[in-house]
């Protein structure tokens, strides 16, 4: 079942100045910043290495990570994702069919001990969390044979345990769809508690919030509702970036936000919006910052988000504290 939510009508809006500091420049052809432990991961492209690593506490450069190849002790398509309530950070590779456990932070060695093979017909390579140690749950993948929104695989046992359909699709798209991948890229996160989960669309307007057992999820649209893509041959046309990135905590989700046609990406280069909602799909503020940001992540314990302005190649922090307070 899905039910929708209606946003109030009065909803904060705060200007970030003061609150941000820039921590990193030139860091060329960085994607998304994932915070973990004590360390920094700048998650590259097109690099020798897909990772750079950094300390949180002086920002000092420690190394480079995941070699990117084909040989046994490389990597093609390395996703990090965590384990809930606990302080475990692991490492799946849909070419390479398994995930893999990251050990020795404290010395920054980062070893990876593999822990399951995974078939890739699954098609989990987007953003997966590992809800308890065999529970591997996670959003549409472009190795799909089937399309779906969020999908939960025993990873020890090497089954699927369920499947949540896209339902509706009448609402999202006037003709038939080909290319489930692209028109339905989303980004998915679970609470820390388990009890909910979170997906955010790029193309449609919309975020959906899903208990914990994925039968009822809530509707929350933008003040324009959702809007239609336009398909040819199966495949989207005239496409406009709603949603970039998701984070989340117990109390809040924060959410990247662009409202752009997917045409001026990266080339007008467009403040960006952080909406910070409540679990039950209140938009509680929406935080505007001068920058074009692609990806974000907030370390709870700082009470700070970090966020990737990858056409200007820097890396940066807000101050989340003040504004939290605010709540």
């Amino acid at each position: 079942m899905i039910e929708s939510c209606t946003n109030p009508e009065q909803i904060r809006r705060v200007k970030i100045s003061g609150e941000r500091e820039q921590i990193l420049q030139n860091e060329v052809a960085e994607l998304d910043v994932t915070i973990f432990d004590t360390l920094i991961f700048i998650h590259k492209y097109s690099a020798e290495s897909f990772f750079s690593v950094y300390s949180k506490k002086d920002k000092r450069f420690l190394r480079d990570w995941l070699k990117n190849g084909n040989g046994p002790d490389e990597f093609s398509a390395p996703k990090l994702f965590k384990q809930l309530s606990s302080n475990n950070l692991f490492v799946y590779d849909v070419f390479r069919g398994g995930v893999f456990q990251v050990n020795d932070f404290f010395f920054s060695v980062l070893e990876i001990d593999y822990l399951y093979e995974v078939d890739p017909v699954i098609g989990l390579t987007q953003d997966m969390m590992l809800k308890n140690d065999s529970l591997l749950i996670g959003n549409l993948g472009y190795l799909s044979p089937e399309p779906f929104l969020i999908k939960g695989f025993d990873i020890k046992n090497k089954k699927e345990i369920f499947s949540v359909p896209i339902l509706d699709l009448n609402e999202y798209v006037s003709e038939s769809v080909t290319d489930f991948y692209t028109t339905f890229y989303n980004f998915f996160r679970l609470k820390p508690d388990g009890s909910k989960s979170v997906i955010a669309f790029n193309y449609f307007d919309r975020l959906l919030i899903f208990d914990e057992d994925y039968t009822n999820a809530k509707k929350v649209d933008g003040e324009l509702g959702v809007k239609k893509v336009k398909m040819l041959e199966g495949k989207p046309l005239d496409l406009v970036n709603y949603y970039f990135d998701l984070e989340v905590t117990n109390d809040y989700i924060f959410a990247l936000y662009y409202d752009q046609p997917e045409s001026e990406y990266g080339e007008v280069m467009k403040p960006s919006q952080i909406k910070i909602f409540d679990w039950d799909g209140v938009l509680i503020q929406v935080i505007e910052t001068p920058d074009y940001l692609m990806g974000i992540s907030f370390d709870e314990e700082d009470q700070t988000l970090y966020g990737v302005d990858h056409f200007q190649e820097k890396i940066l922090k807000y101050n989340f504290t003040k504004i939290l307070e605010m709540n």
